[in-house]
């Protein structure tokens, strides 16, 4: 038998709940809407380079009096001025505010002299920093009980660091702040893996540690750029953020061996038992082939091959993948997010790679319900102002189980029940509709069910209540499991209360 805590919300994204010998719904990813550009960075201090963005709530870190909403970047310009080398000298950590987290500004800052003037929004740059890089600097909101209020901002930062002679020394370091804004560089957390990608890290307090999920390669040989080697995600856990296990390489079940880029791996905290991950796909073709010539942008294409040949070849690609214990994943092997209808700076190493973090934005819909909203970037090293495309889903929507017309069903595995009312995170057609059967052992007779039939449901709700023949709370305190009937619908969580 399975346990669900009254209240606690269970999605229908894996097979955990699901008597599989009799489910005949499939499981069906969904992808993201695309919605509008939302910022142009086109102040003299950013560009095309404008990169790794996450989006956190100040108020969850006891921040008031500001905007809702908070998004950090990286601000910065790929290429010299003669388009001839890939230039990372001059990246600065910037940040935007909004209310709704569709109207992005700008806030004066007042922290960094830029030409002359501290009116902009850079809160440090790679300059000033004594990793010697800021190739990544990820921040998350530590909300362990034993955080100290002066480290309640935390961030890894560092990357591929050249050293005089030539060798490389790659570290990941940690930064703190009581206020996102004034960070002081902490600890060494690790020198074992590559880190030069998003090192994604935050307090998990169902299990009571800290997950830190890094970059790292495999199957390289001698120098780890450039020769064939399998970017990986791997998990590092700690007690005290301190002292860390070796980075191990995350599970994904036997499925094919891919390269993955970047992660954005989040609790997801409307059902706190899920994990998910947005990681980036990255596909580099050997040498250049004639589709490339047919590309949009082709020309400006070769120009990118000329600084680098991986900055022609490469192309990038969002996958979606899912966990209940942070470890073992399943990864989705179609792309969650495509760099879509190809225009002039899309199709390239670049593309797809989103926000960490998704926050609830009000719906463009009138009367509809709050969604998530996720960020990406686009016009990515194309020597003009990288633009901020915003991409919405539905709550409890990445994933569903999915019946054509033709039919399906969804069968729980047995649990206890306790409670009177079951709400469905649910969608169907006009002539589609899902019914809800709930079997209880019968008290006298254990070889017996009673059974409680459902009306038709038929709409598009994220919490719509079940109603069924007889009260639902005759079958508290007994072992029951559900059935639910469908056609042309699709389901995506419950809870029962």
């Amino acid at each position: 038998m399975v346990s669900y805590k009254k209240g606690q919300r269970e999605l229908f994204w894996d097979d955990f709940n699901i008597n599989k010998s009799l489910t005949t719904a499939e499981v069906k990813m969904h992808e993201p809407r695309i919605e509008e550009i939302v910022f142009t960075f086109d102040a003299p201090w950013e560009g095309d380079g404008c990169n790794y963005f996450e989006v956190i709530e100040p108020a969850k870190a006891g921040i008031t009096g500001t905007k809702k909403f908070r998004f950090y970047y990286f601000a910065w310009k790929m290429y010299d001025k003669d388009l001839k080398q890939h230039m990372v000298n001059t990246i600065y950590l910037c940040m935007l505010e909004s209310d709704d987290g569709i109207h992005w500004e700008r806030p004066d800052l007042g922290l960094y002299e830029y030409e002359g003037s501290t009116h902009n929004n850079i809160i440090m740059t790679a300059a000033d920093d004594e990793v010697g890089s800021l190739d990544n600097f990820v921040i998350f909101i530590d909300d362990n009980p034993e955080c100290k209020k002066d480290e309640v901002f935390k961030a890894t930062a560092g990357g591929d660091n050249k050293l005089p002679d030539g060798t490389r020394e790659p570290k990941l370091f940690c930064y703190t702040s009581p206020d996102g804004l004034h960070w002081k560089k902490g600890w060494l957390i690790s020198d074992k893996n590559k880190y030069d990608s998003q090192n994604v890290a935050f307090w998990d307090k169902d299990a009571g540690e800290y997950k830190l999920y890094v970059r790292d390669f495999h199957g390289y040989v001698g120098d780890w750029v450039g020769n064939g080697g399998v970017r990986d995600i791997r998990l590092q856990t700690s007690k005290d953020f301190k002292t860390w296990s070796d980075a191990e390489l995350i599970d994904f079940k036997g499925s094919e061996d891919i390269p993955l880029y970047t992660n954005a791996v989040r609790k997801y905290e409307r059902a706190g038992n899920m994990y998910v991950g947005f990681p980036s796909r990255y596909m580099e073709r050997l040498e250049w082939e004639p589709n490339y010539d047919e590309l949009a942008g082709s020309e400006w294409r070769k120009v990118r091959t000329g600084i680098s040949p991986r900055y022609g070849l490469a192309i990038t690609d969002c996958a979606l993948m899912i966990s209940r214990d942070g470890f073992s994943w399943d990864r989705f092997d179609d792309a969650w997010m495509k760099p879509g209808i190809e225009r002039k700076w899309n199709w390239v190493y670049g593309d797809c790679y989103p926000s960490v973090g998704f926050i609830e934005t009000e719906s463009g819909f009138e009367f509809a319900p709050a969604e998530y909203s996720i960020f990406c970037s686009e016009k990515h090293w194309s020597n003009e102002p990288a633009k901020l495309r915003r991409y919405t889903f539905r709550k409890d929507g990445l994933v569903s189980r999915h019946a054509s017309y033709k039919g399906g069903k969804v069968v729980t595995q047995p649990f206890m029940f306790e409670g009177d009312t079951l709400k469905v995170n649910f969608s169907t057609s006009a002539r589609g509709y899902i019914i809800v059967k709930a079997y209880a052992k019968n008290l006298t007779d254990g070889h017996k069910y009673d059974v409680l039939t459902s009306c038709e449901i038929f709409g598009d709700n994220l919490e719509r209540t079940v109603i069924f023949d007889k009260p639902l709370s005759a079958f508290s305190g007994r072992e029951t499991f559900l059935e639910f009937e469908m056609k042309e619908a699709e389901l995506y969580s419950m809870v029962i209360e």
